[in-house]
């Protein structure tokens, strides 16, 4: 969809209501995805512009910035050559920022996925997106967080309390989810189905693992600090879990070098690294803006991905 000058806009089309759901209920459920995208104004989070019906589409349609490099999952499955480690870890660390936004904001997404993570058209910013089972666990004037019930969200990310608590902290589910993806974009793989002792033998050997004090073979390869971190978030005990702040706050995680619209967050970040004095600057690298060295070259170049049909 254009704007008639040019800009492009994503629709999203929400289904009809189902047989077994008033009309009341499913609009409640269209007003409370809307509410809740548009609240969020983070650049590592999609934007949501309106909420219409056109005449071309019966169906209600929410109006919504466009992602030409289209989602996380593609991007690790069909980029040739593969992404880099160095991209990896500058899309998850964007990942967490916007998790810790949404979180600070009282907002749980509970379906975080490769599928629900895009691309912006230069292939440098990461963007969450589809908030339908998203979850307001904190009100202005709420005294506590309030808790989730039931399974939600895709099955390879659940964390396990989902499939054993009455109610669990939705924050710690999202957690749970960014090290999923972690894995994910690291290994290719996933690390286990279900993150159910009882039905996946691979989560129980990971449990097993843990309480004998082991790391597998493939994940002994792992840079020490990336591996304490992993651990931490894949803590099967959601009491025990690292919140985002936490994950945002860990040594390894803050020296991640990440590339950012905001000037003046990717100049404090790279400083942590290189020192204040060694930063090029941004736009120091061919007239773009990405992280450099101080010798000038670029710390990492995302590919940019290939043109996408719009019409």
């Amino acid at each position: 969809m254009t704007d008639g000058g040019g800009l492009i806009y994503a629709i999203k089309k929400f289904r009809p209501p189902r047989a077994t759901e008033t009309h009341r209920q499913f609009l409640k459920k269209v007003c409370a995805e809307f509410c809740i995208s548009t609240s969020m104004d983070h650049e590592n989070i999609i934007r949501t512009l309106d909420l219409l019906r056109l005449d071309q589409f019966p169906e209600y349609c929410m109006v919504m910035e466009f992602a030409a490099g289209g989602d996380l999952f593609n991007l690790l499955t069909k980029s040739h050559p593969p992404i880099s480690l160095h991209e990896k870890h500058c899309l998850w660390r964007q990942l967490v920022n916007g998790v810790q936004y949404m979180h600070s904001m009282g907002v749980a997404h509970r379906d975080l996925k490769p599928e629900n993570i895009l691309i912006d058209g230069t292939g440098r910013i990461l963007k969450i997106t589809d908030f339908g089972i998203a979850n307001v666990f904190k009100s202005v004037g709420d005294p506590v967080p309030l808790p989730c019930r039931g399974i939600i969200g895709s099955e390879p990310y659940i964390a396990p309390e989902e499939f054993y608590q009455e109610e669990y902290d939705p924050r710690a589910v999202d957690v749970w989810a960014c090290g999923i993806i972690f894995y994910v974009m690291y290994y290719a793989a996933m690390p286990w189905a279900r993150a159910d002792r009882k039905k996946d033998a691979r989560f129980n050997r990971f449990i097993t693992d843990i309480m004998n004090h082991r790391h597998s073979e493939v994940q002994r390869r792992l840079h020490p600090g990336c591996r304490r971190i992993l651990y931490a978030i894949l803590e099967p005990d959601a009491r025990k879990r690292v919140t985002i702040d936490q994950v945002l706050a860990d040594e390894w995680v803050s020296k991640i070098r990440y590339c950012t619209d905001n000037l003046a967050a990717q100049e404090d970040q790279a400083s942590l690294v290189f020192g204040r004095d060694a930063v090029t600057g941004l736009g120091g690298c061919g007239g773009e803006r990405y992280l450099c060295l101080p010798n000038g070259q670029l710390h990492h170049r995302h590919a940019v991905p290939k043109k996408v049909k719009t019409t």
